[in-house]
């Protein structure tokens, strides 16, 4: 059985399953639903993982800064990484040379390394930390994905 209370004058539905409901309630108690507020991995991310079927693929750690942006973000550069290397930390484009989970161009690579202390010389020597750094600066630069990963449908 579910409860619904309406309340007309704010067009506001509130629905309390009954079995969240533990007690009767006591006079005056008000009753707030239990709502999960968490996203899991495996219900928006999962899907760009692949790390459970190749073993040499890699995904973030728990230090990775992506894990600080909102889920919106994070499902992008899921994407991009599965699209870019099928989450190969140290995937290398033989006509190219782009490297790493998101391909970055030497070029592209050699601009964030001059704006961001500490980087290695290429993305391969990068740990997947760094490379979620300099992803995301150039995310937060450009207000989005363009120009360098607007190709790739996500």
């Amino acid at each position: 059985m579910i409860k619904n209370i309406v309340r007309m004058s704010l067009l506001l539905v509130v629905t309390i399953p009954t079995s969240m409901i533990h007690h009767a309630p006591k006079k005056h108690e008000v009753l707030t639903p239990k709502v999960q507020t968490k996203v899991t991995l495996d219900s928006i991310l999962y899907g760009w993982d692949t790390s459970d079927t190749d073993k040499t693929a890699s995904w973030p750690d728990k230090s990775d800064p992506m894990w600080l942006e909102p889920i919106s973000v994070q499902r992008q550069f899921a994407c991009i990484r599965y699209h870019e290397s099928r989450n190969h930390l140290t995937s290398v484009n033989i006509h190219s040379n782009a490297q790493g989970w998101y391909q970055f161009m030497p070029y592209i690579w050699q601009y964030a390394k001059e704006n961001i202390a500490g980087l290695p010389t290429t993305p391969n020597g990068a740990s997947g930390d760094q490379q979620s750094t300099v992803a995301l600066w150039y995310y937060h630069r450009n207000n989005g994905l363009s120009p360098e990963w607007v190709g790739d449908g996500c």
